[in-house]
């Protein structure tokens, strides 16, 4: 290196604040894909003390709540070794397969108003007459003709699809 020139040995890691298992997983397998010598898993429990969960790039991570990442480089500086470790908070969040609790109908002059109102605990998104989409955010259809029409709730991490016709004739 030339001198004056300064490299930090402290690994840039790319990891989500956030990992979803949906209500039926028991377990979820993560891979770290940032580079560094070492990695060390953090469970947090509730009074704030932290247990060591693995020490490899993959973690088996079974419980919901608060974990933290490290990624950490090593170098011997004047005969010991100081560790360069970058870290992330992250939670582990459950997500339930998505349910159709209602859906309203409001009929105007230019077509339909469906609103869907889901049941159920998740980050979902909304589709009509086409279970592959498009999916939107907004849980609201308008101006949609008379008709038989199906709607479709995906959860967004996975965690399944709910489905209703509506009715087969809807008259104006």
């Amino acid at each position: 290196p030339a001198y004056g020139t300064t490299y930090s040995l402290k690994p840039e890691i790319d990891f989500p604040k956030q990992i979803v298992f949906c209500a039926n997983q028991y377990s979820k397998t993560i891979q770290s894909s940032d580079k560094a010598r070492g990695f060390r898993w953090f469970r947090i429990n509730s009074d704030a003390t932290e247990v060591l969960v693995s020490n490899s790039n993959v973690v088996s991570l079974e419980k919901w709540g608060s974990y933290r990442y490290e990624a950490f480089n090593s170098i011997a500086f004047f005969g010991n070794t100081v560790e360069c470790v970058a870290s992330q908070l992250f939670e582990v969040v459950q997500s339930r397969p998505p349910e159709i609790e209602q859906v309203a109908i409001n009929r105007e002059t230019n077509g339909l108003n469906i609103s869907v109102v889901p049941k159920g605990i998740g980050n979902y998104e909304y589709a009509i007459d086409d279970e592959n989409g498009p999916f939107q955010d907004d849980n609201t259809f308008n101006q949609i003709p008379n008709g038989q029409h199906t709607i479709f709730i995906r959860d967004k991490d996975g965690c399944g699809v709910a489905s209703r016709v509506i009715e087969k004739q809807i008259v104006a």
